[in-house]
C-alpha cells in the first residue's frame, strides 16, 4: 500500500515538473528503516534516486544544497523531529 502511494507521489510530481529522474530524500533515525526504504523505493520503475539521513539539521542542509521532488520524515526523533523539519520545509521549500 506504502509502495503504491509513494509511486504514484512520485508520478503526480512528474508531470508537474518534467524532471527526468525524481529525488527522494528519506530521513529516520532508525538505520534499519533507512535500509529498508531505500531498497524498496529503489525497485520502483522510475527507478527514483534516493538519499538517506538519521539528522533533522542534516537533512535541512541537503534540502538547501539539492532538489528533491519528496520527503518521508519519521516524525518521533531525537534533536530536531519530523514535525519541526516539515515546519522549516513548508516556509523554504513550498513546492516540495
Amino acid at each position: 500500500m506504502c509502495l503504491k502511494w509513494l509511486e504514484m507521489a512520485i508520478k503526480k510530481q512528474q508531470t508537474q515538473t518534467m524532471a527526468s529522474r525524481q529525488r527522494i530524500l528519506i530521513l529516520d533515525d532508525e538505520q534499519n528503516f533507512l535500509e529498508l526504504c531505500q531498497e524498496l523505493l529503489a525497485s520502483l520503475p522510475s527507478h527514483p534516486e534516493i538519499r538517506t539521513t538519521s539528522s533533522g539539521a542534516h537533512a535541512m542542509a541537503l534540502l538547501a544544497s539539492e532538489p528533491f521532488t519528496l520527503l518521508i520524515t519519521d516524525l518521533k526523533m531525537p534533536g530536531m523531529d519530523g514535525f519541526q523539519v516539515l515546519a522549516v520545509v513548508r516556509r523554504k521549500f513550498p513546492t516540495l
